[in-house]
């Protein structure tokens, strides 16, 4: 039993920097990423925190969004409808960059593909609601505006 405890401990310690990710999280990001293909706004709203589904999302004024509407006033709908999102035409759970934060927010990466070798790799920030791990969008668009400014919405130009 000696010898045991130190794997134990070990096994503990890797498991709460982000060994790897529930199942449940999991299972959200992949749902996520075939709801994002079928641009099927309805199955990503399940996949978003509920104070998120309906309502304005409360963006900041400076965030990278061309649009006639105030942004503090778009709701996930009409981000969801942004030329970033309807262009994806495949999308898949990216194996490495997945992070298990505490007990109740994990991120996963995404690679969004909209064809022709372009494509670009993003993280989403997903937070668990009961036993639900679900996408944070607002907390996803802020991070992606603090990491990539006036790029954060837009498609990086790769060779696959």
């Amino acid at each position: 039993m000696n010898r045991l405890a130190p794997l134990m401990i070990l096994a503990l310690l890797l498991c709460a920097c982000g060994g790897g990710l529930p199942p449940e999280a999991q299972s959200t990001a992949a749902s996520a990423a075939s709801a994002l293909v079928s641009h099927d706004k309805a199955a990503i709203a399940k996949l978003v925190v509920a104070g998120q589904r309906e309502g304005a999302l409360g963006l900041d004024a400076s965030y990278p969004i061309e649009t006639e509407m105030k942004k503090n006033e778009l709701t996930l709908s009409d981000v969801l409808d942004l030329q970033f999102f309807t262009d994806i035409t495949a999308a898949k759970v990216a194996e490495d960059g997945a992070a298990l934060e505490d007990e109740s927010n994990a991120k996963v990466m995404l690679t969004l593909d909209y064809g022709e070798s372009t494509f670009v790799v993003k993280s989403f920030l997903l937070k668990k609601e009961g036993d639900a791990w679900l996408i944070d969008m607002k907390a996803t668009l802020e991070l992606w505006h603090r990491l990539d400014g006036a790029d954060a919405l837009s498609v990086l130009k790769m060779q696959k």
